[in-house]
C-alpha cells in the first residue's frame, strides 16, 4: 500500500525531500509544512508553526500521514521526535538526547574524545578570559564555535591575534548568536581537504548516502564569513574506498554504538564533516540532519527509493 509523507521545514533540502518523495511509486501523497514555492509544485504545503509540536501532531492525525521526515535541526533539538513516538507516530529524526550531536558542539567534541573518535584538541570556554588564557596551549590559527545551534554559522576561523579578538568580541559581547554562545568550543585548527558524509542510521546500522563538498564563505577566494552553505556538489572524488572504510569504522558506528549504549539508538541522518589531514578524517562537526545545499546534489544520485530507505530505518 503506498503512503503519505510530511516533510517538516522550508528550505531547499525539503524542496529535494519533496521532489525524491514526489516521483516515489511508494508515496501516494506529500505535504509540506511550511514548504515553498518550490515544495508547491510537488507536494500540497501546509501553514504550521513547527514550535508548536501538538498542532503537527494533530494535523499527522488528521491526514493519516504515515510518515514525517524533519529537515531542520531545530524541531530536532526542541524534541519533536520523542513527542511522535510518545503518541505512537513514525518520523525520521533523532530524539532531543541524540542531536545534542548537532545542537551542542561541546556534547559531541566531548562524546569524541571519550570514544576515541578522531577530532581536533578542544576547550570548553565560559569566559573570554578563560579563552586568552587557553590560546597560548592551543596556539593560533584557532577556531571558535558557538556550543548552541546558530544556523551553520556560529564558526570564527582566527589565523591572528586581530583576528582572535574580533571573534571574542563576537561570541561574547555581541547578541548575533544569541543563547548559542553561553559558552564556545576553542579549537586547534586543522588545516587539509574538508567534505561532508551522508549516513541513513537506525539506531543500529547505517548505510551511506554519498559525500559531498559545499562552499561556505560568502564571498569569492573563500574571504567572506561563513553560512549555512553557498553551494555544493556531490559525490567528492576526496572520499576514497579505504577513507570510506575508516570513517565508519572510526567515527560513524563508535557513534552509534555509544548512542544506544546510553539508552538512546541514534536514528535519523548524520552528516558527518571532516577534515582529512595526511590522509586521515577528524571529525570538524556532526549534524544530525540532511545538509542544505548538499541535499539537492545528493538525492538526485540515488537509484533507489528514498522513502524506503527512510521508511525502514
Amino acid at each position: 500500500m503506498k503512503k503519505s509523507v510530511l516533510i517538516l521545514g522550508s528550505g531547499g533540502r525539503e524542496h529535494a525531500f519533496a521532489w525524491s518523495m514526489a516521483k516515489d511509486k511508494n508515496v501516494t501523497k506529500v505535504y509540506c509544512a511550511p514548504g515553498n514555492g518550490g515544495t508547491a509544485q510537488v507536494a500540497e504545503n501546509i501553514a504550521l508553526n513547527l514550535s508548536n509540536h501538538q498542532e503537527v501532531v494533530r494535523v499527522v492525525k488528521e491526514k493519516n500521514i504515515d510518515l514525517t521526515v524533519v529537515g531542520p535541526e531545530n524541531p530536532l533539538a526542541k524534541g519533536i521526535v520523542d513527542i511522535f513516538i510518545t503518541e505512537g507516530l513514525r518520523i525520521f529524526g533523532p530524539d532531543a538526547y541524540g542531536a545534542q550531536l548537532e545542537s551542542s558542539k561541546l556534547f559531541a567534541r566531548d562524546l569524541m574524545a571519550e570514544n576515541n573518535i578522531p577530532h581536533p584538541d578542544y576547550y570548553s570556554c565560559n569566559t573570554k578570559d578563560e579563552a586568552e588564557t587557553l590560546k597560548a596551549i592551543l596556539e593560533l590559527p584557532l577556531v571558535l564555535k558557538a556550543d548552541g545551534l546558530a544556523a551553520g554559522k556560529g564558526v570564527i576561523i582566527c589565523e591572528n591575534d586581530e583576528e582572535f579578538e574580533k571573534g571574542l568580541k563576537i561570541m561574547f559581547d555581541s547578541s548575533i548568536f544569541g543563547d548559542a554562545t553561553s559558552r564556545i568550543s576553542l579549537e586547534r585548527c586543522l588545516v587539509g581537504e574538508e567534505l561532508s558524509v551522508f549516513a541513513v542510521c537506525d539506531g543500529k546500522d547505517y548505510r551511506i548516502l554519498s559525500s559531498a563538498q559545499d562552499h561556505k564563505r560568502a564571498y569569492d577566494e573563500d574571504k567572506g564569513p561563513n553560512t549555512g552553505g553557498m553551494g555544493a556538489y556531490a559525490p567528492t572524488q576526496l572520499l576514497t574506498p579505504v577513507l570510506l572504510d575508516r570513517v565508519g569504522l572510526e567515527i560513524i558506528q563508535p557513534t552509534l554504538t555509544v548512542m544506544a549504549e546510553r539508552g538512546h539508538p541514534y536514528r535519523g541522518f548524520l552528516y558527518v564533516g571532516l577534515m582529512i589531514v595526511d590522509g586521515k578524517p577528524y571529525v570538524i562537526e556532526f549534524n544530525v540532519r540532511m545538509g542544505d545545499p548538499e541535499a539537492q546534489v545528493i538525492l538526485p544520485l540515488l537509484k533507489s527509493s528514498f522513502f524506503e530507505i527512510l521508511w525502514h530505518a
